[in-house]
């Protein structure tokens, strides 16, 4: 049995789980789910019941059975180097694809390193179970469009939080407009669909010279994630939700635009982060405040 233990909101459930999953998938053994720090987080909550995982809760015994064999065998809790250590580690460690059974992983995971040899499996799970009325509106939008590129601007508590404002920003316009520029290099017409947590700041601020659509009115955010990898090319935030609308984009020929840095501190590593295909862009940050914070994802 492996058990992962779920952190963060949902981009980070994501990457919990995948690494979680293809560890499982390759001692063809059970993946459960450790849920358990929604039930202190008031910002947060568990998000993946909404795709076709499997869906395997991980009890509080089977918990602590992990937890206790631990003090006889301490890899039975992996615990991810850079969740409580400095930031200025990698994110990989590649001693994790090659884990025994009866593990408790507890990070964030977040590369594609841990799982893209299960990438069909993932892609496959990592589908709706449900979808609203406006998802089929959008979806329909977007599929009839002959070049569609999806656009995230991350605000909310990037802007709010001054923590989290320390270590990712605010990407300034100037990053959208390059990768804008760099898609009118390749094609003569694609439409910009924009999606963002503040889509009033995006319609008073984002004035483009293509045609855009703001897409509003979408009943949940898991829906928004998928509708960005239905697009044919996106240009994401430093953001874990925009990064899986982008990797699971199924388009062979799709071009990603992420923000380089993805953090304020130019030195913290993100190269696992990146997928190589991926095309970084130069990215300025506005409303910078030079405080020494170590990252928090």
């Amino acid at each position: 049995m492996i058990i992962t233990r779920l952190l963060g909101g949902l981009g980070n459930q994501l990457f919990c789980y995948a690494a979680g999953r293809r560890l499982a998938y390759i001692l063809n053994t059970e993946l459960k789910i450790d849920k358990s720090s929604y039930n202190f987080d008031k910002l947060r909550s568990y998000k993946l019941f909404e795709f076709n995982i499997q869906e395997n809760f991980a009890t509080p015994e089977e918990i602590q059975t992990i937890i206790e064999n631990s003090k006889q065998r301490l890899a039975n809790i992996v615990i991810e180097k850079n969740v409580e250590t400095s930031h200025t580690k990698p994110f990989f460690m590649p001693e994790i694809l090659n884990y025994p059974d009866n593990v408790y992983l507890y990070g964030y995971w977040q590369s594609e390193k841990y799982f893209v040899d299960i990438e069909d499996i993932i892609k496959n799970e990592f589908t709706l179970k449900k979808r609203g009325q406006n998802y089929q509106y959008w979806k329909n939008k977007i599929n009839a469009t002959e070049c569609s590129v999806s656009l995230h601007i991350r605000r909310g508590d990037y802007v709010t939080n001054p923590k989290l404002k320390d270590i990712f920003g605010i990407i300034s316009m100037d990053y959208y407009l390059e990768c804008i520029n760099c898609l009118k290099q390749t094609f003569n017409n694609f439409t910009i669909f924009v999606f963002s947590d503040d889509l009033n700041w995006c319609k008073n601020n984002l004035h483009l010279d293509l045609p855009t659509e703001f897409v509003d009115n979408v009943e949940k955010d898991v829906e928004e994630l998928y509708l960005m990898s239905l697009c044919k090319h996106n240009i994401i935030a430093n953001s874990s939700f925009s990064w899986w609308g982008a990797w699971l984009n199924n388009n062979p020929n799709k071009q990603v635009f992420v923000p380089d840095p993805w953090f304020i501190n130019k030195d913290t590593a993100n190269k696992d982060l990146i997928p190589d295909k991926w095309i970084k862009a130069p990215t300025k940050f506005n409303g910078k405040i030079e405080v020494n914070v170590s990252p928090i994802f």
